[in-house]
Order: C-alpha cells, then structure tokens, then sequence
C-alpha cells in the first residue's frame, strides 16, 4: 500500500507539470519608432534620428511619436497579459515646466525610413522612402486618413512628465493592457502607438526623447514591460520506445551522463519542477552526451529525451 501510495503521488505530479499555468515578465525594445513634424509640406520625419519628439514647440508647432513592438514575438500564442508598461527616457524638455502625455493605438501601418535630422534634429529632414510623416503613413505612396496620423481617440495611457534626464512611464491601464492582449492575438493588426501631447494646446511642451537609434545611448531607448500567463505544457506527449535509455550517476553533484544503447539522441531539454526550461542543447544524432550540472542549484529537474519523433522524460536529482 505504501508503494502504490507513493506511485500516485508521482503519477498526479506528472500530471501537473504537465499542463500548469506559468506566470512570466519580459521587458523588450521598440522595433519601429519615428517622428512626424507638423509643416506645410507634410513631409518631414526622423525615422533614422537619434531621437524622438511629441509636444508642441516654442512656436506651437506640434510633434507626434509612432511607436512599435514586436509583442506577438516574444510572448507565447494564448498568453493573457496582465500589466503593461512603455517606458521612455526623457534628455531635453521645452519651456512648460509639466505636461500630460498619452499614448493611443494606431491604427494603420506606418513606417520608419531613413531620414535623419541635423544637429538637435527638432526640426527634422526630409523624409525618406517608408517614411511616416504629417501626412504620409508611408512616404511618398501611402498617406494618413487623416493629416497627423491615423489613431484611436480613447486614451490607452497618461504620464505626467516635468523636465530632462527622468525615465516616464506609461503604467498599466485597462486600455493599454487590452491593446496590448489585442496586438499578440491579432498580430497583423499591430501597429504600436502614439504619443502626443493631451491638448496640443500650449506651446513650449515639447519633450526629446532617446530613440532606438541611438548608437550611444542604446540603453535608454524605448521599451514596454509586460507581465504574462500562459499554459505550458513542458514535458509534452511521451512515448515508451526509447527504452534503452541510461541516465548516471543519479543523483549527481557535477556531470550527469545520458546514454542510448539502441539508438541516437537528437535533443535534450532539461527544466526544473516549476516548468521552467534550464537547459537545451543539440547532440547531432550522438548515442551519448555529459550534461556538466556543478553550478546548478539542488533539487529535482526532468529531462526530456527527444529522437526522431520519439521522446521520453527521465527524472534527475542535482545534490552538492
């Protein structure tokens, strides 16, 4: 009785690992950004600049921010995102002292070519082909709907900024996490965001901002943290014909040898009782590896053994 109670502890177990909800945060880079000038030609944008502008000028003129992420890239299919945050890093201000920001979705594709402004690029260059601008969404060849971009009129974020050198985040909002759930279903329907000045109403509250771009200031470009969930299924259908299986010594303190006595091992992922993988590696069709475990942490990982279109798990213990 106490054997079988022991078989069904580990049997449930299995089970559990093998679908459990796995909670994740990640924190990426923008993968488009540029900057649209209002002027009268309409054509005038910073898709290569070192920097990014949204506000109006001294002189009332009004900038606009686009910005992208690859969401659907980085987070898995199915996932249900949480909170999230774009976080943007803020080197020279205007002449108001505080200004509220909001992002809303966009929603038509636009582009970043390779225009690149002089100097303090506030004035922008002419722009290039694939460039957004005030009235293109692609230059010369796609234009807005509507001159200043093309965008949702509900607010996804608001930030209160007030001068240079602070990092401003737009937080997690209802809206902002829904656009962001809708970006990783339907990722032909992303087309990031915009960032403007509430009421474009009052000159002088023009902010710069650090692009992706910038081959110096690489660090301070923008970036959107998100936080996850999503089903994982780690161990995955296993079947029982890799039956000439070795794994010693077990349990180990440095290496742990794997050997197939009747076949080869294409690919072995390793990851502890939480789902997490650890480990991955290829041994190109070999019939033996050694896995160096010396600077793993204590307890039980499961291995999963893959060979064709077979696999199989085994259970390990590292123990220093």
């Amino acid at each position: 009785m106490k054997r079988l109670s022991s078989l069904v502890i580990l049997s449930l177990s299995a089970i559990c690992l093998n679908a459990q909800t796995v909670y994740d945060t990640i924190t990426i880079t923008a993968t488009q950004d540029n900057t649209i000038y209002e002027t009268m030609s309409g054509d005038t944008s910073n898709g290569s600049g070192d920097y990014l502008f949204a506000g109006l000028t001294d002189d009332g003129n009004i900038r606009r921010t686009f910005i992208k992420f690859d969401i659907a890239g980085n987070i898995p299919a199915g996932a249900t995102i949480n909170n999230a945050t774009v976080s943007l890093y803020c080197n020279k201000a205007g002449s108001a002292s505080t200004v509220q920001m909001i992002l809303r979705k966009v929603t038509a594709d636009w582009g970043e070519g390779d225009s690149d402004a002089a100097n303090e690029e506030g004035q922008g260059a002419p722009s290039e082909n694939g460039d957004a601008s005030w009235f293109y969404a692609k230059y010369p060849t796609s234009s807005w709907s509507f001159p200043g971009g093309d965008f949702e009129f509900t607010n996804s974020a608001i930030a209160n900024l007030a001068g240079s050198g602070n990092t401003y985040n737009w937080t997690s909002s209802t809206q902002l996490v829904q656009d962001a759930q809708d970006m990783l279903d339907a990722d032909s329907t992303n087309f990031g965001w915009v960032l403007m000045d509430l009421t474009e109403a009052t000159s002088g509250t023009s902010r710069r901002f650090v692009s992706k771009d910038n081959s110096t200031q690489s660090a301070y470009g923008p970036k959107m943290t998100i936080a996850y969930e999503y089903e994982h299924d780690p161990i995955g259908i296993e079947t029982q014909s890799l039956e000439a299986l070795s794994l010693y010594p077990n349990p180990t303190q440095n290496t742990i040898n794997l050997t197939n006595m009747n076949g080869t091992i294409e690919t072995v992922i390793i990851y502890d009782l939480s789902g997490r993988e650890v480990s991955q590696l290829s041994t190109s069709g070999q019939t033996q590896t050694e896995i160096n475990v010396e600077n793993w942490n204590n307890g039980v990982y499961l291995m999963r053994v893959n060979s064709g279109a077979e696999s199989k798990v085994l259970r390990f213990v590292v123990q220093h």
